[in-house]
């Protein structure tokens, strides 16, 4: 071919756009400085459960994550028969 790209139907592909420009490169100085809207949202997060979580080995989270879900599985049950009592 004469180095034209084309689409399985035979047609001529769009050429791939070049990637997007950042309008300034990070430094060293902003890479430093803490994001607002992290540290917005970090005063909601309490790290200690999250400290607490990594204390656990892999298989321990996943086991706690297990227990979790069988007890909302449990709720929802309980929630639907209540509905259904007259």
């Amino acid at each position: 071919m004469d180095g034209e790209q084309h689409r399985q139907d035979g047609g001529p592909q769009a050429a791939a756009s070049p990637p997007p420009q950042h309008a300034e490169e990070p430094t060293l100085a902003s890479i430093d400085r803490p994001d607002p809207i992290i540290e917005l949202y970090k005063k909601h997060v309490d790290r200690s459960l999250l400290r607490e979580n990594l204390k656990l080995t892999p298989e321990q989270r996943l086991l706690k994550m297990m227990d979790l879900q069988r007890f909302a599985a449990e709720l929802q049950r309980a929630g639907r028969a209540a509905r259904k009592r007259p």
